[in-house]
């Protein structure tokens, strides 16, 4: 079994396209797309093929996404922001429930996050900005939205310049009117240092209603508030200005 896939150049971009030679899963027919096709194949020795499943998958590091505008959180305030990012394809058999691949619907670049080269973790970076206002996100089938609530508990302003969003720790949801959604997430900061602690409400925020349950998360834990890194690379800039 052979597996083709090419990425566009435009992650909102919703169409689905053939890729040169690629045959229909169901007839067998080839498919023609015009133009040149920058192509990635994944080929597997199968003795029983058996059916190809498809589902959805959050990405699978955390994804960085810079403000267009730098917003400052005064203490004891709180700012609620909605992200879109691409999802990932899963594709496993039917027998065996095994799994071939999970790929990107839109290929993300690297970036790293925090103070230091020894101190930090490679993430993804975001091609979206942060929206304040719901109905300005825009709603793509093949992306997930996430709200995000960042309280700022510390004594000082907050400046919030970019955001490090740990996807492998976030379950996915699917609402008919509005899409894929993640589970609403806090970030709270409570000190002047990197960390800030992530609590996480296991479901979409109530704009999302009524939406069903898909797959939880990556990084399984039975504590639904963590520790993790989300503001290092406004910290160690702000302290280079």
């Amino acid at each position: 079994m052979n597996i083709r896939w090419t990425h566009g150049h435009d992650f909102l971009d919703g169409h689905v396209r053939s890729v040169p030679g690629a045959r229909d899963l169901t007839t067998g027919s080839t498919l023609d797309y015009p133009g040149d096709a920058d192509t990635l194949t994944c080929a597997y020795g199968l003795n029983t093929p058996g059916e190809l499943i498809l589902s959805p998958a959050l990405p699978d590091r955390a994804v960085v996404v810079r403000l267009n505008e730098a917003v400052s959180v005064l203490p004891g305030e709180d700012v609620t922001f909605y992200m879109i990012v691409p999802l990932w394809l899963r594709m496993e058999l039917t027998d065996g429930a095994k799994l071939l691949a999970e790929i990107p619907t839109f290929r993300l670049s690297d970036t790293w996050f925090g103070p230091m080269s020894s101190l930090g973790s490679l993430c993804y970076a975001s091609e979206s900005e942060l929206y304040l206002d719901l109905r300005q996100v825009p709603l793509r089938p093949h992306c997930v939205i996430t709200a995000i609530t960042i309280r700022n508990l510390g004594a000082d302003n907050l400046k919030l310049e970019r955001l490090n969003i740990p996807f492998p720790r976030l379950s996915l949801f699917y609402s008919q009117r509005s899409g894929f959604w993640t589970d609403r997430l806090t970030l709270e900061r409570r000190e002047d240092n990197e960390m800030a602690s992530l609590k996480l409400d296991r479901q979409p925020p109530a704009e999302a209603s009524p939406t069903q349950f898909v797959t939880g998360p990556r990084l399984a834990s039975a504590d639904s508030n963590s520790v993790v890194r989300a503001f290092s690379a406004i910290f160690r800039e702000r302290g280079q200005s």
